[in-house]
């Protein structure tokens, strides 16, 4: 990535964070902690199935993996567990990818950077499973550097790392936020699939 790797201010109880940063926008995730009314029912939300496919100014619930949409006050919302996500913004456009290793070997965030109408000004990389806690077989593995490239532990996958590389193969050359927190190993925080089998999930967030 040619751009700037900045780390957010750490999260508060239950992995609650609204860090604003320049743009106007204002990045929201919500772990373990409780919340109700999210986004003021501006939140836009998709049928996740995995895969590659952006969805353009979606009203929510279309089956997609990645949306982008016109700064108006409507916010794309992603619900994730373990997997990666990757939002977007600019003058005029809001975008937002949800990660995991199919969507990667889709190729959703090259898809995503390729279709935003214009130059991000920046990025963010939410809150994810980190190598640490990420062992992965061959297979799965294969097809995640295949699609992404980068550097990977032995038998394990950095989703940020396959993020960032597939991003910067797409052209993405933007600063680039990221809260540095692992979702397996944050069990005060976060919600995660392949440490407790939940069906809970975070929310992440972007507004403004």
């Amino acid at each position: 990535m040619t751009g700037r790797i900045s780390t957010l201010p750490p999260p508060g109880p239950g992995g609650r964070l609204d860090a604003s940063v320049p743009g106007g926008v204002v990045l929201h995730v919500r772990g373990r902690c409780a919340f109700r009314n999210l986004g003021g029912g501006r939140l836009v939300m998709l049928r996740q199935v995995h895969g590659g496919r952006i969805a353009f100014e979606p009203g929510g619930g279309e089956e997609a993996d990645g949306m982008i949409i016109r700064r108006n006050g409507r916010c794309p919302a992603l619900k994730l567990a373990d997997c990666a996500s990757l939002f977007l913004w600019s003058r005029n456009w809001l975008g937002a990818a949800h990660a995991g290793w199919r969507g990667l070997a889709a190729s959703v965030v090259a898809n995503l950077v390729a279709s935003f109408p214009e130059e991000p000004e920046a990025a963010f990389i939410g809150p994810c499973i980190l190598p640490c806690c990420y062992e992965t077989g061959g297979d799965v593995r294969t097809l995640v550097i295949e699609a992404c490239g980068g550097n990977h532990p032995p038998g394990r996958l950095d989703l940020v790392e396959a993020v960032r590389s597939q991003a910067e193969k797409a052209g993405l050359a933007c600063e680039v936020y990221w809260t540095g927190l692992c979702t397996g190993c944050r069990e005060d925080l976060y919600h995660s699939y392949r440490r407790d089998g939940t069906t809970a999930r975070n929310i992440v967030w972007i507004s403004g």
